[in-house]
This record gives structure tokens, C-alpha cells and sequence, in this order.
């Protein structure tokens, strides 16, 4: 996981951090792996959490995410 202070604007007028957590994941009956980067973008302050509380944020995002696909 990077966390990054943003000094420039991207296009989202009250961020103030970028998080980027890299994961990976093999096939156990392929045995094939593969790698993605994932970017999230907070008005939070990066030293407002810790690196293990980024996580949990981003984390939580996705268990959302994945949730509207099974409904």
C-alpha cells in the first residue's frame, strides 16, 4: 500500500490523499496469477489514519462494492 499526500489538484476539488493498494491473486486450479492496483481518493488527511486503518477503509469500499453484485 502507497499513501500519498496530494499537493495538486486531480479533479476532485476536496481530496486530500490517494491511497494505492496492489493485489494479487492465483488461481488454485489454474495456477495462474495475476496483479491489480487499486486507487482510492479521501478528503481525509493522510496522517489522519494509520496504514493499517487505510486498509480497513479501502477494504470496507469493496465489501460494499461486492455486495450490489449479489443482490
Amino acid at each position: 500500500m502507497k499513501c500519498r499526500d496530494l499537493r495538486e489538484g486531480v479533479g476532485f476539488p476536496h481530496a486530500a490523499t490517494v491511497v494505492a493498494v496492489r493485489s494479487a491473486v492465483t488461481d488454485k486450479k489454474t495456477g495462474l496469477s495475476s496483479a491489480d492496483t487499486r486507487v482510492f481518493v479521501s478528503s481525509l488527511e493522510r496522517a489522519a489514519l494509520t496504514r493499517r486503518q487505510w486498509l480497513a477503509r479501502c477494504r470496507g469500499h469493496w465489501s460494499v462494492e461486492s455486495a450490489n453484485h449479489y443482490r
